[in-house]
């Protein structure tokens, strides 16, 4: 399966509920319409094409607040974002793998969106496989009602350990399957995945990396006259190990259209 990776580039510079609590077993059935929706979901897609808008952030952390630097969750609210630049591509799915053309860094071309700085990929399947996965032997609890937008969804966290992980962090110096903990919300009515946030867990020494957070927002969109969920808005955020200085990677795509061999995929 493919996994999530967060490409590192310089100093490794990447990457109101209701109801009772209550445990989520292996067999809970929603859990289970997940992991089905999650086996289906690049086997269901067509080829197709998107356009995405990344703004990219450095941040610093204050110091002086108590808890920012021990608590293994960031609290975003104690960074002071200031955007670096803007990158724009024309994004291909071709089963299942991201293709990028058309790269542009504040509307000037260049050659890939990795080699220009921090830059994420894996959220359209990589996410969904790597948790849903029997073989990433996720942990899921503490189910909650919960709605996003109208839709009624079910919230639970999640743990998936080192070992078992398809979490894979891009560094200067190798890569490394990290484990990780989140809360997943799930659509009630079709078992569908509407959201991800999840957290990097036993980070070693050699990345660099203190702390890196990710989620991810589907929303149903139509491509060729049919509705999928896809990603909508995603946000990758990093901090170096040691220090006050984090990255940020704010994504939009929009756009989605079917992709063949006659397909233009300029947006532009």
């Amino acid at each position: 399966m493919k996994p999530c990776s967060v490409i590192a580039v310089c100093v490794v510079l990447a990457v109101g509920a209701v109801g009772r609590a209550q445990c989520a077993s292996s067999r809970d059935v929603t859990i289970e319409a997940a992991r089905a929706e999650a086996t289906a979901f690049t086997k269901s897609l067509p080829d197709y094409a998107a356009y995405r808008i990344t703004i990219r952030f450095s941040g610093t952390r204050v110091r002086t607040l108590p808890g920012v630097l021990d608590n293994p969750n960031l609290n975003l609210s104690e960074i002071v974002w200031n955007r670096l630049n803007t990158v724009a591509a024309d994004l291909v799915v071709v089963a299942g793998k991201e293709v990028y053309s058309n790269v542009k860094v504040d509307n000037q071309p260049a050659k890939s969106p990795a080699v220009t700085g921090s830059w994420s990929t894996g959220e359209f399947s990589g996410m969904l496989d790597g948790l849903f996965a029997k073989n990433s032997a996720a942990l899921f609890s503490n189910q909650r009602r919960e709605t996003i937008g109208k839709r009624p969804v079910l919230r639970y966290r999640f743990a998936v350990d080192h070992a078992h992980s398809q979490w894979v962090i891009n560094g200067k110096t190798g890569s490394w399957a990290t484990a990780y903990t989140g809360d997943v919300w799930i659509d009630r009515e079709t078992g569908k995945t509407l959201r991800i946030e999840m957290s990097a867990r036993e980070l070693p020494n050699s990345v660099s990396l203190e702390a890196i957070e990710s989620s991810v927002e589907y929303s149903f969109v139509q491509i060729a006259g049919r509705e999928y969920v896809l990603p909508i808005h995603t946000v990758v955020v990093s901090c170096e190990t040691g220090g006050v200085t984090c990255v940020k990677n704010d994504t939009l795509y929009r756009n989605y259209d079917k992709f063949d061999a006659t397909s233009s995929i300029s947006f532009q």
